[in-house]
């Protein structure tokens, strides 16, 4: 299954539309800054009035792409709404579930990290607290896709690094999942200029 994960830019004019589907060709697309227009993709909500984009996972065709609507996380005493999810800011988190053939449901998660007063590592905590409930259900154990745009880098130097480091270990340590460019940076070298996370 071929995944991308892409920040559209501002609600994705059509031609970023155009280059997820003609250029990534990807089976799964979890995206950021999106904005479907006159696409239907029930869940979907913007941000806000002035951000008017929110995340977003869209499959190709013969896999279809549902919003969870309730989790129960092994804490949990009662099932969690879907909506629950994106509490911190309604619309930068969207989570859908995907079924392909052959296969158990595979959990998408598409994750855009607001930035307050040009900080984002305490969004970043806030966003996973949110999680909580479906990064927990051992009903998704090792079925879940995570990935974004979360404003946060460890090339940022100094107390920066070290908090982004900080909220990208909780993806790993606290909920377990693998953090798949640890073997790309291992064989790509790093882009000049680049403040993409490592």
């Amino acid at each position: 299954m071929r995944i991308a994960t892409w920040n559209m830019r501002n609600g994705g004019r059509p031609e970023a539309w155009r280059y997820v589907e003609e250029q990534l060709c990807p089976d799964v697309a979890l995206l950021q800054e999106a904005n479907p227009r006159h696409r239907l993709h029930p869940g979907w909500a913007q941000i806000d009035e002035r951000r008017r984009w929110g995340s977003l996972v869209v499959a190709r065709d013969g896999l279809r792409a549902s919003p969870v609507t309730a989790v129960k996380g092994s804490a949990m005493k009662s099932p969690v709404s879907g909506e629950a999810l994106s509490q911190t800011y309604p619309g930068a988190v969207y989570v859908a579930q995907i079924q392909p053939a052959g296969s158990e449901p595979l959990i998408f998660v598409s994750v855009y990290v607001v930035q307050e007063n040009n900080v984002a590592q305490t969004v970043v905590h806030r966003v996973l607290s949110d999680l909580f409930p479906l990064l927990t259900d051992v009903r998704y154990k090792d079925r879940i896709v995570l990935g974004g745009d979360l404003n946060v880098s460890t090339q940022l130097g100094g107390m920066w690094a070290r908090h982004s480091k900080s909220a990208l270990d909780r993806i790993t340590s606290a909920y377990g999942l693998i953090n798949l460019t640890d073997g790309l940076r291992q064989r790509e070298a790093r882009l000049p200029g680049c403040p993409v996370s490592r």
